[in-house]
């Protein structure tokens, strides 16, 4: 059995984090002694399955202490305006610098050791993750005297030595005894802290879908070289290439420092985009998948911040730059910031100026791997270029999806490789067939564009919020 124990867990971001980019575990248990962080988790994690919220602090022995208010919410007035992260330094420890001794609440103490050997047999898998401010220095030490930590196969820790009078080599000697005890930890909370590791060890899944341009491709994966976060794995989605695509990829993979599987559709004659990116994501081992085409080159951050950003029904778009100056990708991506701002997670919102239509570009998006599968992933009846992501847009407003904006998940989309004509658009002009006669939509489109232009956008505008609108019911 997979165990999570969760020792300060606030809210919940902690629980959240962990379902979200650890395998799943089969049992959950998170403490938290201030009654309302408490009651907020609680009603948060109600009827998740595996989850028992416990409303105590984490220490050595059972029974009751003190739980200190940090300074900047004890007071009645002080607690009514304080921010809302305000409770998130309550303390067991009144030598807690920032903690108000004058404030406190009494609060149940269970015994961590008795605890584990209750819940955990030697044969589970216990994850520990410790953040109660400053009490971590008993709770290990005790944990380390009486065994009980030989039941933990994996410890995550947020140390507060800079907020707490820690004698000298105290600090240094606790570490020495968890490496010996089989847990090295750095004493560091950026490498040690469960909130600032998950996400990075979390593996993420690049799926690239190509045709016929194998030089192009691997330019894409010499940019994948080059992350700061090197913990991901790339499945290349090939659409019937008959290149040799497949040849170089063989040969890349060799000296690749990532994981390199490819697919292919062998549709050679079909514009099959939406199989082959439904088959890479199929594929994917990664508890997130973001999709590129291969024009569209990664930046060096581009793999940490997805993993940063991404969460849950929610649908997260990088920044698109272009090499080609005259292109409106800059004011495009203005239009995207403007409109959703910096990873903040909204209903799928209606373009007004440069951004070409109404849809996100599905281009550099991501998504949890089980949220792309739960969509219904992309209509493989649509075998013309264009029209794909238009239609996923539909669908995932019509399932209350999310979108966020991350402009630092960024790409360079190299425009000048020219695509294959199996893959350029083919339009028409759009024709209304009304009562008075036949309408020429696209002509008269154009013209309001070109010479009534405020016209134009007013009637684009309410076109498209209504479209939305209707998507929704």
């Amino acid at each position: 059995m997979r165990i999570f124990v969760d020792l300060g867990a606030y809210r919940g971001d902690t629980l959240e984090l962990a379902m979200l980019t650890c395998p799943p575990f089969d049992r959950y248990y998170a403490f938290e002694p201030c009654d309302a962080s408490f009651r907020t988790m609680e009603k948060a994690f109600k009827g998740r399955p595996g989850v028992e919220c416990i409303h105590a602090a984490a220490g050595t022995a059972d029974g009751t202490t003190r739980l200190y208010h940090h300074e900047d919410a004890s007071g009645w007035f002080r607690r009514l305006f304080a921010n809302e992260n305000a409770g998130e330094g309550h303390s067991t420890m009144a030598t807690k610098t920032n903690v108000d001794t004058r404030s406190f609440e009494t609060v149940p103490v269970v015994d961590l050791s008795r605890f584990l050997r209750e819940h955990a047999k030697p044969e589970d898998e216990v994850v520990l993750k410790v953040d109660i401010e400053g009490g971590e220095y008993d709770l290990l030490e005790k944990l380390l005297a009486d065994g009980a930590i030989d039941l933990v196969d994996k410890l995550y820790c947020e140390w507060h030595r800079h907020k707490m009078p820690v004698a000298e080599g105290r600090h240094e000697a606790l570490l020495e005894k968890l490496a010996k005890s089989g847990y090295p930890l750095t004493g560091d909370n950026e490498k040690d802290e469960f909130h600032q590791v998950a996400r990075s060890d979390m593996l993420l899944t690049v799926v690239v879908a190509t045709f016929n341009r194998s030089a192009v491709l691997k330019q894409l994966l010499d940019h994948l070289k080059r992350q700061t976060d090197m913990n991901f794995e790339v499945v290349v989605a090939i659409d019937g290439s008959t290149d040799d695509t497949e040849a170089m990829l063989a040969e890349y993979r060799k000296d690749a420092p990532f994981e390199l599987r490819w697919l292919n559709t062998g549709k050679t004659d079909t514009y099959g985009l939406a199989e082959a990116r439904n088959r890479g994501i199929k594929d994917a081992r990664g508890r997130a998948v973001v999709i590129l085409d291969d024009d569209s080159f990664p930046e060096p951050g581009f793999v940490a911040e997805h993993k940063k950003s991404v969460t849950r029904k929610t649908l997260t778009g990088g920044m698109r730059n272009s090499v080609v100056p005259e292109e409106k990708m800059r004011l495009k991506m203005q239009e995207y910031f403007e409109v959703y701002g910096d990873c903040r997670p909204q209903r799928f919102r209606p373009f007004r100026k440069y951004a070409a239509n109404k849809y996100v570009v599905e281009n550099n998006t991501c998504m949890l791997k089980e949220d792309w599968v739960a969509s219904g992933l992309f209509d493989e009846s649509i075998t013309k270029y264009g029209g794909i992501g238009q239609e996923f847009n539909r669908r995932l407003i019509g399932l209350d999806y999310r979108y966020q904006f991350n402009p630092r998940a960024g790409i360079i989309h190299h425009t000048e490789f020219k695509q294959n004509e199996q893959y350029e658009k083919i339009s028409g002009d759009e024709v209304w067939k009304l009562p008075a006669g036949t309408v020429n939509v696209s002509a008269t489109r154009g013209f309001l564009k070109k010479y009534v232009p405020p016209v134009y956008w007013l009637l684009k505008w309410i076109k498209n919020t209504v479209e939305y609108r209707s998507w929704r019911r």
